[in-house]
């Protein structure tokens, strides 16, 4: 995102708690938070593509 001039902010865990206390954070994760973009569950994600390969894909 930098090599691409996308602004983001790097936050440790407890900079993410304290910015979004409705969310847990692990200690030692880093979390990328980028204003313009939306909040995806990544295992329901892989879920969808992976459902979509089974049925022929788009």
């Amino acid at each position: 995102m930098e090599e691409m001039g996308i602004a983001f902010d790097r936050l440790t865990a407890p900079e993410a708690s304290q910015r979004f206390p409705q969310f847990r954070f692990d200690e030692g994760m880093e979390v990328i938070y980028q204003q313009d973009t939306g909040l995806l569950a990544a295992s329901k994600g892989a879920s969808h593509f992976c459902n979509l390969a089974r049925a022929g894909g788009p």
